[in-house]
């Protein structure tokens, strides 16, 4: 499409980095489909504010935020629409997260985050991450080791190690992301 401000893309990179975690770690997959969706809008939206998006090629920086923005207000909206509020906080606090430790430069955190929310969003009942997370936000933290140990034993409880593993692999894309201008 010539002149578009925004070139989609899908065959790019059509394969999902976190929707396969969120069912594969699912007690109820079936009911995890909003969220997945929303994650893997949620993502698509973080990579474009960093300048790297997989399914669409934004002419300039102003419409790469922008569909960012926008990319994030439809995964956010795909999981209110399902009336969880845990999973809307949770991802919520993900694109808060990302965004602080992409700015200060901690992007080998970004993987553990990441894959820790798809976690979050299998389950949002579950409870454990939240220090953990708070530890990653503050700095303590640093570069997510703890998040990660803790995240890798819930997926091999879950039976979800394999998709935590091929999740981790496809995320590290994000360890070479610029910070926000």
């Amino acid at each position: 499409m010539a002149g578009a401000p925004v070139e989609w893309n899908p065959a790019a990179a059509a394969d999902p980095v976190l929707g396969e975690l969120v069912f594969s770690a699912a007690t109820e997959p079936d009911t995890r489909r909003e969220a997945a969706y929303a994650l893997e809008a949620i993502f698509e939206g973080f990579l474009c504010h960093q300048g790297n998006p997989r399914l669409v090629s934004p002419e300039d920086g102003d419409v790469a935020l922008l569909t960012g923005d926008l990319l994030y207000a439809i995964g956010l909206e795909a999981v209110a629409s399902t009336g969880e509020t845990g999973a809307v906080r949770a991802l919520a606090d993900l694109i808060g997260l990302s965004a602080a430790v992409a700015a200060e430069g901690r992007t080998v955190a970004l993987v553990p985050i990441w894959q820790t929310q798809a976690l979050v969003l299998a389950d949002p009942e579950a409870e454990g991450f939240e220090e953990l997370l708070e530890a990653a936000r503050n700095g303590t933290d640093r570069d997510g080791a703890a998040l990660a140990e803790a995240a890798r034993d819930r997926a091999f409880r879950a039976g979800a190690d394999g998709a935590f593993d091929r999740a981790g692999e496809a995320l590290q894309s994000l360890a070479e992301v610029a910070p926000e201008a």
